[in-house]
């Protein structure tokens, strides 16, 4: 039977290259192109047996379904290898994640990988097992307190200190003592970062 596959990107023109790529394969079967969450959620209901999506859209997917997938995933990522593969690979691969292949892979190791999770196997291309076993160790979750972590969460909303200040009724100085907290235990210095970080380490839910 030939290989369905669903391609998920947000980057459009990536998406419709690759389908062009694979289209002339006969043991290969385009079913459809999704660039957001809402044509995700139309195309698995044509029950594909592949999903081939970007990084980008990879985690959004597992968070979407909120448990095991009706199909594999193959996720193209862009090196660096993202800071969020080492960490899930395991809770991942038990929720459909079927491989990982980087971006600069050439035509044939994208065909190769297609067909490979196709027949039941498990595809980690050379360079991105290499990154997986020399990843450094990950980072250890701050201990934050409760405030902390109530502060943390309105900064990942994308309050300002004036605004935490007034929803957890405290001194707009108190808030800025706690994020002054929160980013030496961070070490960082950077609200962006600080946000990243917390996400990374699955400190809050990460945002659809």
């Amino acid at each position: 039977m030939p290989l369905t596959l669903l391609i998920a990107c947000r980057i459009r023109l990536l998406a419709e290259g690759i389908s062009r790529l694979l289209e002339p394969l006969q043991d290969v079967r385009i079913v459809g192109i999704a660039h957001d969450s809402e044509e995700l959620r139309e195309g698995l209901k044509g029950d594909p047996g592949l999903l081939l999506t970007d990084h980008a859209f990879c985690r959004e997917i597992f968070s979407l379904k909120r448990g095991r997938l009706p199909c594999k995933v193959l996720c193209l990522y862009d090196p660096p290898l993202p800071n969020m593969l080492p960490a899930n690979l395991k809770e991942m691969i038990p929720l459909g994640l079927a491989g990982l292949l980087s971006i600069g892979s050439d035509s044939k190791q994208l065909i190769d990988a297609c067909r490979a999770i196709h027949r039941g196997d498990l595809w980690i291309d050379h360079g991105t097992m290499k990154k997986l076993f020399l990843a450094k160790s990950l980072p250890t979750t701050p201990q934050v307190s409760e405030r902390e972590l109530e502060v943390l969460e309105k900064i990942c909303l994308g309050l300002t200190n004036k605004e935490i200040a007034h929803q957890l009724c405290v001194s707009e100085q108190t808030v800025k003592t706690h994020c002054n907290s929160l980013y030496r235990k961070f070490e960082t210095h950077n609200r962006v970062k600080l946000v990243l970080q917390a996400q990374h380490l699955q400190m809050i839910p990460f945002p659809l």
